[in-house]
């Protein structure tokens, strides 16, 4: 990648962890996600974030109690490890030749 992308990066970037942002008011997801560009430029950002918000979603309907984190934990190890096949995703990754290397 160019000066020229980077720019723009670090620009994104500033503009949505500057001082001129509050800290609660941060996106962290969109802020991960413009870092993650410095490595693979053409990252589709929004797409991310809306399957993101997809987890996120089904993560909070197995959620009745907020205030209860062992509750919180098990509705995100399940949406992420089980409901989604991120698991098996995982599984086959670290069995490949790829990541034994």
């Amino acid at each position: 990648m160019g000066n020229q992308g980077q720019t723009a990066i670090s620009e994104a970037f500033a503009a949505l962890v500057g001082p001129q942002v509050g800290d609660e008011d941060i996106d962290l997801i969109r802020a991960a996600l413009t870092i993650a560009r410095t490595e693979y430029p053409d990252l589709d950002i929004e797409s991310y974030v809306a399957r993101i918000g997809g987890l996120a979603r089904r993560a909070a309907g197995r959620i009745s109690d907020v205030g209860d984190a062992a509750e919180t934990i098990a509705a995100l190890n399940h949406t992420l490890f089980r409901g989604s096949g991120t698991l098996g995703q995982l599984r086959r990754l670290l069995r490949s030749p790829q990541f034994l290397s």
